[in-house]
């Protein structure tokens, strides 16, 4: 049996969501950018098309991969993507693509950096296991 894969593509997150950024930052200011970035999620995912938006149950188990595609002078440590990229896996849950972002749904969680200086986003892809 093959295990299903979803591919999700977003813009990358804000930079004062990165871990580094946050230290010192009001928690209400921290809230209001990441309503912010859930509405330009929302903008993503609206423009997928509908069979690859969200897998009917949503997936109990998988593996997930994210990839953050840089453009011009923008850098990230990869060891920081996985807390940059949370407010997107937390949009992912809150459209019930997966149950849960904690282990005992996303059994591997790994991250890439590369650069794109044409298109900077940030890809999940979802392997769905049995």
């Amino acid at each position: 049996m093959v295990n299903k894969t979803y591919l999700y593509t977003f813009p990358l997150p804000p930079i004062e969501l990165k871990t580094n950024r946050r230290r010192g930052q009001h928690w209400g200011a921290l809230h209001q950018i990441k309503k912010g970035y859930e509405m330009e999620c929302l903008a993503a995912w609206s423009v997928m098309p509908e069979e690859d938006r969200r897998p009917d149950p949503h997936i109990m188990h998988c593996y997930m991969i994210v990839t953050a595609y840089l453009g011009t002078g923008q850098s990230c440590d990869p060891s920081d993507l996985g807390s940059w990229a949370k407010s997107a896996v937390d949009f992912m849950v809150k459209k019930k693509v997966i149950a849960s972002d904690s282990s005992a749904c996303v059994s591997e969680f790994t991250t890439y950096v590369s650069r794109d200086r044409k298109w900077p986003r940030l890809e999940i892809s979802v392997e769905a296991l049995p």
